[in-house]
């Protein structure tokens, strides 16, 4: 106090110097810690000793894809999609995949839906599976891995720390061999970046801005907002504004496709690889091409908690930002299995890549409150989703029909036969994405619903 009363006349010289010496320390020197990942092993608990495989156990491949629409739920009349719908059509049936064009989810929520496709279940909630808090949730109990261990496979985990599939406490932590864990939000992937360091501080203020003062920023907009409309009712045009919250996810989960690809090289029968890619989650970062983007993107407006809907041109550059994504992963996606097939693990090993929900890009959110707002579009871009498996000896093609993606996991890889087909859907409580007070509805059809929300030059 007393030094700062000494230099009171300087202090604001002061404080910008010594920040800005912060910053540009921040974006010009990488951190000291090298690898940012961690990795748990254990000794795996073997389920029943005196089983021996008569036949040995092909590999298993198991990927999700979190925020992959599916292929039908596409906006049909979107030229972005209309070029992209036989582009991954033929990437599945070139590598010999049984493709549901048509599948979706029961569930907005990725905790939802991923908890119930592994535990053979179709129920609203999570709670009597998962434990923790939002951004860092525990699930506590896995069928499918226990399925797995009791058949004698050892299985790897690659996971984001949002959902731990093999937290202490669980039934799976015994039953992983190893479980390699990513921090989505790392902003040491921010260094990586062959980008101007003015770009790099750039992201790196507006990470920090967003994580610590997203609800300051949410008001913020919403005042300007009101006010647009307020001098728009007068005749007078303020400029929009939108501030895009930046996070280093898709720089992480890149990388995690990478050591999961490197993982294949030494992948033996009896092991299962599962992973939950945080891709092509936002932001969208990457062109079709997989080069960093100038401008990164989000799927919904800063407005969003305000219950305030993207206009359609909005709506359309979001869109045509995630569809570059999608095709930047599909090419990373083709990488890992084109190696599948020079190692001779394609044919011979199950395959199943699906996502958790659809884009998560409608012009309402769908929650109980918008029941009876949403449109056929918005029901889609947030259910749709990617179903694909590829068994040993299975025929390929393309299966029309319109099914979950709980239930196809249920009856196409699993063999549970307790779930039951249905097309009811539940849109999210108005105080978030899991919990009570859940609306359940009909899912709407692929065939039936009408893209009118793109802008004119979409068309």
């Amino acid at each position: 106090m007393a030094g700062a009363w000494a230099i009171r006349r300087h202090i604001e010289v002061v404080v910008v110097a010594l920040f800005g010496a912060m910053m540009i320390a921040t974006v010009l020197f990488s951190p000291a810690v090298n690898d940012p990942w961690s990795t748990r092993g254990r000794e795996v608990a073997v389920l029943n000793k005196t089983t021996t495989p008569i036949k040995p156990l092909p590999p298993i491949l198991h990927i999700i894809l979190d925020q992959h629409i599916g292929i039908d739920g596409l906006p049909p009349k979107f030229i972005g999609s209309q070029t992209l719908r036989p582009v991954l059509r033929e990437f599945y049936q070139s590598f010999g995949f049984r493709l549901f064009p048509s599948a979706f989810t029961h569930f907005p929520a990725t905790v939802e839906s991923i908890t119930n496709l592994l535990n053979g279940r179709v129920l609203p909630g999570a709670s009597a599976y998962v434990k923790g808090d939002p951004g860092a949730v525990r699930l506590m109990k896995n069928a499918w891995f226990r399925q797995l261990a009791a058949r004698g496979y050892q299985i790897d985990v690659y996971q984001s720390r949002y959902l731990d599939f093999c937290a202490p406490g669980s039934d799976a932590f015994n039953l992983v061999q190893s479980c390699h864990t990513y921090n989505q939000g790392d902003v040491r992937y921010f260094h990586r970046m062959n980008i101007a360091p003015q770009a790099k501080a750039k992201l790196l203020f507006a990470y920090f801005v967003s994580v610590d003062f997203q609800g300051v920023m949410s008001r913020l907009l919403y005042f300007h907002h009101r006010l647009r409309l307020w001098l728009g009712s007068a005749g007078i045009d303020l400029a929009p504004w939108e501030f895009t919250p930046t996070s280093p996810s898709p720089l992480v989960t890149m990388d995690a496709m990478s050591r999961l690809s490197q993982r294949l090289e030494t992948l033996r029968n009896g092991e299962a690889l599962f992973a939950h890619l945080l891709l092509p989650h936002e932001p969208y970062v990457f062109d079709r091409r997989c080069h960093l983007s100038s401008s990164w993107t989000g799927r919904r407006s800063p407005l969003w908690i305000f219950n305030v809907g993207d206009t359609p041109e909005r709506w359309a550059a979001r869109y045509r930002a995630y569809l570059d994504q999608i095709r930047c992963v599909h090419a990373k996606l083709g990488g890992i299995l084109i190696k599948m097939r020079n190692l001779g693990l394609l044919e011979k090993s199950i395959i199943v890549i699906h996502g958790d929900h659809g884009s998560m890009i409608p012009a309402k959110d769908v929650v109980s409150l918008n029941a009876g707002k949403l449109s056929e579009r918005d029901i889609i871009d947030i259910y749709s989703t990617l179903f694909a498996v590829k068994m040993p000896g299975a025929a390929s093609g393309n299966i029309a029909e319109q099914r979950s993606i709980q239930y196809l996991f249920a009856h196409q890889v699993a063999g549970w036969t307790n779930v039951k087909p249905h097309n009811d859907i539940f849109l999210a409580p108005n105080n978030g994405v899991v919990g009570p007070g859940q609306i359940r509805r009909g899912m709407v059809s692929f065939g039936a619903a009408t893209e009118n929300r793109s802008s004119g030059a979409e068309r």
